[in-house]
Parts: C-alpha cells; structure tokens; sequence
C-alpha cells in the first residue's frame, strides 16, 4: 500500500515537473518570436522606408508591447541626446536597462544585447 503511493507521489510529481518545464520553453519561444519579429520591423523599416534611426525606433515602438517599446523609446531618446554615444553602445545600455525581466534564456539575451549588427543578421533570423 505504502509502495503504491510513494510510485504515484513519484510519477505525480515528474509529471508536475515535466509541465512546468514545458511552460517555461512555452514561454521562452513566444518571447524569441516577439523578438523575431521586432527584429523584422526594424530591418524593414530600415531597408524600405530608408528612415532614421529614431524615426524607425518611434515608429516601431508603436507596434510593439512593453518591454520592447520602452526599450525602442529609450534608444530613440538616447539617440535625440546626441551624446556622442555609439549606437553599439546605447543598444547594449538600453537592452541591459529595459529587457531584464524577459522570460528567455541567459544565452538568448547575451546574444540580443551584444553588437547589434549580430543581433539582426540573417544567420540569427531563420524562418521556422
């Protein structure tokens, strides 16, 4: 009897455990594809409509949610300070800053927050 419930209180909770692990890679890939797409705007924004970079930044951040509008906010307004910052720099700052609470891997916001141009190239931007 007491075998029985110890293999159930066992099989219950890797159960239990299998779907919470499940919810957080749920989570994590919602969030990349937030990213993904975020990405996509700015490189088309770019590409096509051959504004600057705090027009593209604004005009972005009306599309997107927290935390990625605040972050395209803070980088436009940084950009407008003209603080002789390079962009390199106010992307890492500003992704540093804005995007703590992202529910995605430590590996995954090492990669958005170094060198932008790495960020957005089209080896990191695969279609699934």
């Amino acid at each position: 009897m007491w075998k029985a419930i110890g293999a159930f209180l066992i099989l219950f909770s890797a159960s239990m455990e299998g779907t919470r692990h499940a919810h957080k890679i749920r989570e994590e890939y919602e969030e990349l594809q937030k990213i993904r797409y975020l990405i996509s705007l700015l490189k088309s924004e770019i590409c096509y409509a051959r504004s600057s970079l705090e027009e593209v930044f604004a005009s972005v951040a009306e599309k997107c949610e927290d935390p990625y509008r605040n972050w395209l906010l803070m980088m436009r307004n940084e950009m407008r300070c003209k603080k002789e910052k390079r962009f390199v720099k106010i992307w890492q700052e500003s992704a540093d800053v804005c995007l703590v609470g992202l529910m995605i891997s430590r590996k995954e916001k090492e990669n958005l927050c170094r060198k932008p141009e790495e960020s957005v190239s089209r080896r990191n931007i695969r279609r699934s």
